[in-house]
């Protein structure tokens, strides 16, 4: 997840970087990721793979562990970029505002893991997005999901909005993707979502905006994910705090 450069502190990025190697949310969806990847694409390690938005660059360490060659990283954060270095990954900054082109364009997999909510104009990112992509290359987006759940949490995190997988796979279609495979995921939390919209509840910080955990509770939502995880390889979901979609350049 990125966010604009200059709207969030500095210590988000630290905070974040300690978080999201163990924690169950960004384990999970990451976990799906390579999943979903390797379903529509083959192995990792036989594929150029960018990630736009790349945060702290938890994805990529977490697909270089799972045998990716030299995936690259891409975020308009300087702050977060700084953070790829600890770990001998490769990053570039990019204004996701206006239209982008890759350092070393086109790629196999682009992925925006709940990116696109914080781009205000999100039909020239998709153009650029596909502009990147190798012909028949694969696209992987993770979004928020039901507009209802908006509220001042996306305020604080600088979303623009929440997806509808209709929505979604209209938007995808228009910008000349084939939508692969789509889902609700992280049906799970959605009774915590719906408290946190209709009573106005967070936890307070400013500085990361992942409620702090116990270990047993935290492995207890990790295997919660895991089961999801099984399910979703025979159905889709129809509710769920969270969407994805993979899709395909046509």
């Amino acid at each position: 997840m990125t966010f604009e450069a200059g709207k969030m502190p500095g210590e988000h990025y630290q905070s974040l970087a300690d978080l999201e190697d163990v924690y169950w949310w960004h384990q999970t969806r990451y976990r799906m990721a390579c999943a979903l990847i390797e379903r529509h694409s083959g192995p990792l390690a036989g594929l150029r793979m960018a990630d736009i938005g790349c945060g702290t660059g938890g994805f990529l360490r977490y697909v270089r562990r799972l045998g990716a060659g030299h995936p690259i990283g891409f975020d308009s954060s300087e702050a977060a970029l700084r953070h790829l270095e600890q770990f001998g990954l490769i990053g570039h900054r990019v204004e996701l505002e206006h239209a982008f082109t890759l350092p070393e364009a086109p790629y196999d997999v682009i992925t925006a893991l709940d990116v696109m909510e914080h781009v205000e104009n999100e039909h020239s990112f998709l153009d650029s997005v596909r502009e990147n992509l190798r012909d028949r290359g694969i696209l992987l987006l993770t979004v928020p999901a039901h507009q209802y759940l908006f509220s001042q949490w996306d305020r604080r995190l600088h979303h623009f909005r929440r997806y509808s997988r209709r929505g979604l796979d209209a938007l995808l279609r228009e910008h000349h993707f084939d939508t692969l495979e789509a889902s609700h995921f992280f049906s799970f939390v959605m009774p915590m979502a719906l408290i946190r919209r209709w009573t106005g509840h967070c936890d307070g910080r400013v500085s990361c905006e992942f409620p702090a955990v116990s270990k047993p509770l935290n492995r207890a939502l990790l295997q919660l994910g895991r089961a999801e995880l099984f399910l979703l390889r025979f159905v889709g979901l129809p509710f769920g705090t969270s969407l994805f979609a993979i899709a395909q350049r046509s």
